[in-house]
């Protein structure tokens, strides 16, 4: 039975068009704003109108946004934007919204990135000549005070993230500043690793993942409708896990590594074997971190997706991974994944501000570099191990804009009417290492015991899983726990990844996580209330591409022909697309079925 109450999205807005107007351009239409996954996008839900096509046949309408009416150029007065938008006066464009800041490098190097280190930026609602950027070093204030001030005094309030406007936040601005050579000024706050000042309308117990109270964070809304809360087990339980191989007070990483910075090497820290693959009940205890440290050595990895440069070959920019049983994070049919402290490479390190606020502020104790990933492993099992390099092939093929968040909605017609976030679908992806040989007798490095990794193949069942390294993006979900609202968001998922003709081949709730959000709030300040969500697990995802070469392949083995011998016809290829398309279908509705809607129910 779908459950459609409290639902807040909902499009009832009709622009109204002049007498004898001309029929709407199709193939292609206005375009309008767009960011870049080519979406429908508006600002806000109210950004959205039902227009009428046809001049002959009014009654048929189909949905547009804002900018795309204003590039129709059609009765866009001020009197009609006052008439239906919520801001008449501001149509913003699509704009990034940049993580709160967890990774920190000298103030010269961060700006080079693409995007710029240590920016704050929650959305659109400013002028994009501005940029805010957090300092939390006083040797930083004291670099910065030698550059040029703007008179910023009258601007300042406003070009601050909304979490940050309240007056008791006053004295963390340090001052607005113009860098030579730079077309943007910026706005330097001092970083704080602490809760918020009293006077910020936050509820700290359900904006803290620290939160213990389970009634108070579960209970229902008025009327019995359903509402987005946290899975069942909020508050993390793993086993107690000493030194370098905690992961308590570490910041998660949400940002993406700079490329230029991306880790070619991993020393991976697994004294208890993790890296076999077995499961974990076969597992002995954890060792002692000072015993670790001085009798056993690391394994070397080497990065294998995103592919390395010459460059970066020549960097041989290594991280250090620690593997432990305590950190498990889930387990299935074909591998195991760990919340494991990653240390970052030199010169990266990290925002004393990314700490949650039960961490202590030095960062000697803070363990400043040190950031949480998820580690994903494979079973010690052929099929296993070929599913962890498809996925890793699959994240590496992702365009950009899918672990990207940009401020506004969408509305992704024919298959959807109600306006869903801009946000990003998948988690970031830090790289994929497999094992390497070492010499035997080899004084830094373990060695790898069990079967050669095949480089062509970038796995070997025999041996030592490779590694998957991706953004920890938090626990399932419970579709019944979450407002209509929440669950046509992930829903969206599902139909954008068809759209870049991708199948997933796994939707379920237990491959769509939730965590507090948004993201682009510092940790202490984050809710339930807006969760952030993603879809994982892409082990059997695979593109119209894959999927083709794989119907000629099977071609193949019923011709008994090599596969360089295959002739296959043009309308074999368009039967194949068919099919694809045909299984889309199919996911599709199951999805619907996952999430709790009907098959004939608007979303």
């Amino acid at each position: 039975m779908a459950m459609t109450s409290g639902k807040r999205r909902i499009n009832n807005l009709m622009w109204k068009r002049p007498p004898g107007f001309k029929d709407l351009p199709r193939n292609p239409p206005l375009a309008g704003d767009r960011p870049p996954n080519g979406v429908l996008w508006g600002h806000d839900p109210s950004e959205f109108c039902f227009i009428s096509r046809y001049n002959e046949i009014p009654n048929v309408v189909t949905l547009w946004s804002r900018s795309q009416i204003r590039d129709l150029d059609e009765n866009y007065t001020t009197e009609m934007q006052e008439a239906l938008f919520d801001q008449p006066h501001f149509c913003p464009k699509p704009r990034r919204r940049r993580p709160w800041p967890v990774l920190k490098l000298p103030r010269t190097e961060a700006a080079k990135c693409d995007p710029p280190l240590g920016l704050i930026d929650e959305g659109s609602d400013h002028e994009d000549d501005w940029e805010v950027v957090l300092v939390d070093d006083p040797d930083e204030e004291q670099e910065v005070s030698r550059d040029d001030t703007v008179d910023h005094k009258a601007n300042v309030q406003t070009l601050l993230p909304y979490s940050l406007l309240e007056d008791g936040w006053s004295d963390k601005i340090v001052k607005a500043i113009k860098y030579d050579g730079f077309t943007r000024s910026r706005v330097l706050v001092k970083a704080s690793p602490g809760p918020p000042p009293s006077d910020i309308d936050v509820d700290v117990k359900t904006a803290t993942a620290d939160s213990n109270s389970d009634a108070e964070s579960d209970s229902e809304s008025e009327g019995g409708e359903h509402r987005t809360v946290p899975p069942a087990e909020k508050k993390e339980h793993f086993a107690r896990v000493p030194g370098v191989y905690s992961i308590e007070g570490l910041p998660t990483l949400t940002e993406k590594i700079p490329r230029d910075y991306l880790p070619n090497m991993l020393l991976v820290h697994d004294p208890t074997d993790l890296t076999l693959g077995r499961e974990p009940s076969r597992y002995g205890r954890d060792p002692d971190p000072v015993a670790h440290s001085t009798e056993n050595k690391p394994f070397l990895y080497k990065r294998v997706y995103p592919p390395p440069t010459p460059t970066d070959l020549a960097d041989n920019r290594k991280a250090s991974l620690y593997l432990s049983k305590g950190n498990l994070l889930g387990t299935g049919h074909h591998s195991l994944v760990y919340a494991s402290p990653l240390e970052l490479p030199p010169p990266l390190t990290t925002y004393r501000s990314a700490y949650p606020i039960s961490s202590v502020s030095s960062p000697s104790e803070t363990r400043q570099g040190t950031v949480r990933v998820a580690a994903k492993l494979a079973h010690a099992r052929s099929s296993a191990r070929q599913m962890l390099h498809n996925e890793a092939e699959i994240y590496h093929s992702f365009p950009e804009h899918m672990s990207e968040e940009w401020c506004g909605y969408h509305v992704i017609t024919p298959w959807m009417r109600s306006p869903v976030p801009s946000s990003a679908m998948v988690p970031k992806f830090f790289g994929y290492y497999v094992p390497m040989r070492v010499d035997k007798g080899d004084p830094d490095y373990r060695q790898e015991t069990g079967g050669q990794v095949d480089e062509s193949q970038g796995h070997s069942w025999e041996g030592r899983s490779p590694v998957l390294l991706v953004e920890d993006c938090g626990k399932p979900i419970d579709s019944v726990r979450l407002d209509v609202d929440a669950r046509a968001e992930c829903y969206s998922f599902i139909i954008r990844m068809h759209a870049l003709d991708y199948q997933h081949n796994s939707f379920y709730l237990r491959n769509i996580l939730i965590q507090p959000g948004p993201l682009t709030r510092a940790p202490s300040l984050r809710s339930w209330s807006t969760p952030s969500f993603r879809l994982i697990d892409f082990g059997r995802t695979e593109t119209e591409k894959q999927f083709l070469e794989s119907m000629k392949e099977k071609k193949a083995d019923s011709e008994g022909k090599d596969l360089s011998e295959v002739v296959v016809s043009t309308e074999e290829v368009t039967s194949w697309k068919t099919k694809f398309q045909r299984e889309l279908w199919v996911e599709w509705q199951n999805a619907r079925r996952e999430l709790g809607f009907d098959l004939v129910e608007p979303i």
